[in-house]
Formats: structure tokens, C-alpha cells, sequence
């Protein structure tokens, strides 16, 4: 999964914007806003949407030419497509526990990305919902 973005400048500062997310970070120089994107783009999505109770935009096609892409590792993707499941079927993560026979808060970390969860326990968890993950493989550019 790629978010795409931009980066413009602005004022004297360079400005990167994930505009699926209405995501920004600001820096001196393209890579100090990058850097800045990137440390901060998982939390945001935690405050903003997760915790808010809300699905998580999906990416748009980016822009060819105009558009960077900001890479989300396979964990991340499936934590991010698992909640988005979940707000989807208006399922809480009481129901996803008792579905997957686990415990509440091991559900909790599942969507949080609070403890660590592996793979084959996010492929566990969505055939048990009647679903597959698949590993898409698309250029780096």
C-alpha cells in the first residue's frame, strides 16, 4: 500500500501533504519534511482517525509526474485494512475477539499496532471473517 504525496514550497519551507489523509508535515528542506511525514504519519492516523473512531481513507492513484509515495509496511496495511473491516461491518473489537477466540485487548492490539501481531496471525483473523489477505507486488517508483 503507497499514500501518495507531495511536496511544494511555501513561504521559504517545504511542505508535504498526503492528501488522502489531509496529512502534512513541514520542514527546512524536502527531506527534513519527508523525514517529518514519515515519523509522524502513523501517529497521526492513530489520533485522528483510530481513536476517533473512523475508517481509514484509502489511496488515491497518484499523480504520475506530480506525486511521491509514502510506503506502508505489510503490517501496517493489514492493521489499516482490518480496522477499516471492522468500522465496515460495525463490528467492535469484542466481536473480532470472540470471533477469533482471543482475548479483548490482543483484538485492541491488533487494530492499535500497540503490541506486536504477526502476519500469519492478521491472515488467521481475516479468513476467520471470511476473507483473504494477498501480497500485490507493484514497482517502487
Amino acid at each position: 500500500m503507497f499514500y501518495p504525496y507531495s511536496t511544494v514550497e511555501q513561504d521559504g519551507k517545504f511542505v508535504c501533504v498526503v492528501r488522502d489523509l489531509d496529512f502534512y508535515s513541514e520542514g527546512k528542506t524536502p527531506e527534513e519534511a519527508e523525514e517529518i511525514m514519515s515519523d509522524g504519519f502513523y501517529r497521526f492516523v492513530e489520533d485522528i482517525y483510530r481513536k476517533q473512531g473512523k475508517p481509514i481513507p484509502e489511496p488515491s492513484e497518484p499523480v504520475k509526474g506530480q506525486d511521491s509515495l509514502f510506503y506502508i509496511d505489510l503490517k501496517s496495511e493489514a492493521r489499516i485494512r482490518l480496522w477499516n473491516f471492522l468500522k465496515q461491518k460495525h463490528m467492535s473489537t469484542s466481536e473480532l475477539a470472540r470471533v477469533l477466540n482471543i482475548s479483548r485487548q490482543y483484538a485492541q492490539s491488533m487494530v492499535s499496532g500497540s503490541n506486536s501481531v504477526s502476519m500469519e496471525k492478521y491472515c488467521e483473523a481475516f479468513e476467520a471473517l471470511g476473507y483473504y489477505l494477498s501480497l500485490e507486488l507493484n514497482p517502487y517508483e
